[in-house]
């Protein structure tokens, strides 16, 4: 609808990690792994960052 191409998205959240989540257990362990949010983005095809990769967003050509 709004034409994204890019997310920029919580890192290690259990719905929008991307590339680590929180276990769920509240130890504050990771895992590998998406969540649910980050899934359905990726499978729609958006790119996704986090705050971490912030540089990596801004260097990224605009399409």
């Amino acid at each position: 609808m709004h034409h994204a191409r890019t997310a920029l998205l919580k890192a290690d959240s259990p719905s929008c990690g991307h590339r680590s989540i929180y276990d769920g257990r509240f130890r504050g362990l990771r895992i590998a792994g998406q969540g649910v949010a980050a899934a359905t983005l990726a499978e729609a095809g958006l790119m996704l960052y986090d705050e971490h990769q912030l540089g990596e967003l801004l260097a990224a050509p605009a399409h």
